[in-house]
């Protein structure tokens, strides 16, 4: 069984979709607020929130930038194929440099509700993997595919300008013609919407059941692309 992402952009509306209190940062850095809203006949439970928390830790420890971004965690109807999706609205005017945590931007990761109670599986023991059911999609790695994309993997999203109002799209620039990203580097092949990585990660179109990816492949994409300050 397989996952199919799908996203899609609008004029004020960038979004990309998988077809508790604040958290803390490690010794500064990095800081990822979520806040949880129910809805859709979900809750969110304090299983479910630990598992969101989990996926937070993981790029907060790995990135040092003294940044704080505000996410909400909603529950949606979604139609087949969807599992989660991320978007952000309140984008700044054109021309000026857009990151993550750029003010008034305001960022939404959403789960399927119909998929909340078993396809998609909030691991009650987030630190460990071993008991992910064959049949479900991991809630952790579909979370941590997310705050991916709300960190930058995707063209279109964190700009800067030059003197003349170009935009300058650090992660298209690092994309060839074939579509790989980092050519004479990493040399990751990309799917058509260049976001999403066309072999069996992360931040692949399709991902299993039964399995848990980790964060490694899209953070150091990210780092290479926007510089972000690591921690070792």
């Amino acid at each position: 069984m397989s996952l199919v992402f799908r996203i899609g952009i609008g004029a004020v509306l960038l979004w990309t979709s998988v077809g508790c209190g604040p958290s803390t940062s490690v010794g500064g850095g990095l800081k990822i607020v979520p806040t949880f809203t129910d809805g859709a006949g979900h809750t969110w439970t304090d299983r479910r929130k630990a598992v969101v928390l989990r996926a937070i830790a993981d790029y907060q420890r790995a990135i040092a930038e003294n940044e704080t971004i505000a996410v909400e965690f909603k529950f949606y109807d979604a139609e087949p194929g969807h599992y989660a999706m991320w978007y952000a609205i309140n984008f700044p005017p054109k021309g000026t440099s857009v990151r993550p945590w750029t003010p008034g931007l305001t960022h939404v990761i959403m789960i399927d509700a119909n998929s909340a109670g078993g396809l998609v599986w909030f691991d009650p023991t987030p630190s460990t993997d071993d008991d992910i059911p064959e049949s479900a999609f991991d809630a952790l790695t579909l979370i941590r595919h997310e705050l991916a994309h709300m960190l930058g993997h995707r063209a279109g999203y964190c700009l800067d300008y030059d003197a003349d109002g170009q935009a300058i799209d650090h992660w298209q620039a690092r994309i060839d013609a074939n579509s790989v990203f980092d050519p004479e580097g990493l040399n990751v092949a990309l799917a058509d919407d260049l976001e999403h990585a066309a072999d069996n990660d992360l931040m692949s179109y399709y991902l299993t059941t039964g399995r848990r990816y980790d964060i490694d492949d899209a953070l150091q994409r990210l780092i290479l692309t926007y510089g972000y300050k690591s921690r070792p």
